[in-house]
């Protein structure tokens, strides 16, 4: 009986040891995978609310990220017309530029979007901004073109001048002549222009009237006259006028004084009075000026010494003329 108990004892100790008894079960592991999130500020750090056409707008911004994620950028130019503009973006710099060519409100968008599996707490972040664009400021158009134009006698002559003006393409340059000629003035690439002109039929004083009207927001206008002197075309009808002409004679004159020209001397050995053709004189501020016509009677003048003036004879030309030393 002894031996049976002892046997028994036995073989339940084996079956213990052998862990057939039963065992404690492992406690469950979490397989749920560990959620992250992120956050980011997006605000405007320089919007101007207002520019004129033509100049650039700058618009900077700020970004700032607490957590690790991915995002996107996109940034958008919306016109007057509801159309997108040309927006130039440097993610470096964190600036959005665009030069506006009509006026109106201009909006800039910024949209910030996640990217990636981690999420980004809050919704989509978006900046707008509006920038009222206005008409610039136009300043009237300037003409260059020359005071006075000299002709050896009718002739056709280049007329040439040039408009400045912000807006160029806008202008509209016409032209009027004291003769009858007149016209429209087509502007070449630098803004410029060359114009035959015919003054072939005049034998007197000629003005060129020009008038340009430039603008592409407020017209504005600028005249100017250039004043065609066309030497050699004389009023003398039956030859009695003895005329010299000088080849130095400058082409601007400073008037300083108008008045009846000084009478002629006597002329030696020629036995007969000189008369003088009335005209009004002009004299330069360092020269003795007078306009002096000889009529001889009896007779065409023999040489005699000369003294020389610089003559302008207003309206018709600028001469030389001889008269008795």
């Amino acid at each position: 009986m002894d031996a049976q108990r002892t046997l028994a004892l036995m073989l339940v100790s084996l079956i213990a040891l052998a862990g057939c008894l039963g065992a404690a079960e492992p406690e469950p592991v979490d397989t749920t995978p560990e959620t992250t999130t992120y956050t980011v500020t997006l605000a405007w750090v320089n919007a101007p609310l207002s520019t004129v056409v033509g100049d650039q707008v700058v618009v900077s911004y700020a970004v700032a990220q607490d957590g690790e994620g991915d995002f996107i950028l996109t940034p958008r130019l919306v016109l007057p017309s509801f159309e997108d503009g040309d927006l130039l973006w440097d993610s470096d710099t964190n600036t959005l530029r665009f030069t506006p060519t009509t006026t109106g409100d201009h909006i800039v968008t910024l949209r910030l979007s996640n990217n990636g599996d981690t999420i980004l707490e809050g919704d989509d972040v978006e900046l707008i901004h509006v920038v009222d664009v206005q008409e610039p400021l136009e300043a009237a158009p300037v003409l260059s073109m020359p005071n006075r134009l000299v002709l050896d006698g009718p002739n056709i002559v280049w007329f040439e001048g040039a408009v400045e003006h912000t807006y160029p393409t806008s202008c509209t340059v016409v032209y009027t002549v004291t003769n009858g000629n007149s016209g429209n003035i087509a502007l070449n690439a630098e803004h410029g222009w060359r114009v035959l002109m015919d003054f072939t039929e005049s034998s007197d004083l000629e003005t060129i009237s020009v008038t340009a009207t430039c603008g592409e927001y407020t017209s504005l206008s600028d005249s100017a006259t250039t004043t065609v002197l066309i030497e050699g075309a004389s009023d003398d009808t039956d030859g009695d006028v003895l005329w010299m002409q000088r080849t130095d004679v400058p082409k601007a004159l400073a008037p300083t004084k108008v008045g009846p020209p000084p009478k002629p001397p006597m002329a030696m050995g020629m036995g007969a009075a000189m008369s003088m053709r009335t005209m009004t004189t002009t004299t330069t501020a360092s020269t003795m000026c007078t306009t002096v016509v000889l009529n001889p009677s009896g007779g065409r003048a023999r040489p005699v010494p000369i003294t020389m003036w610089t003559v302008a004879v207003m309206p018709t030309s600028i001469r030389t003329m001889m008269a008795m030393a």
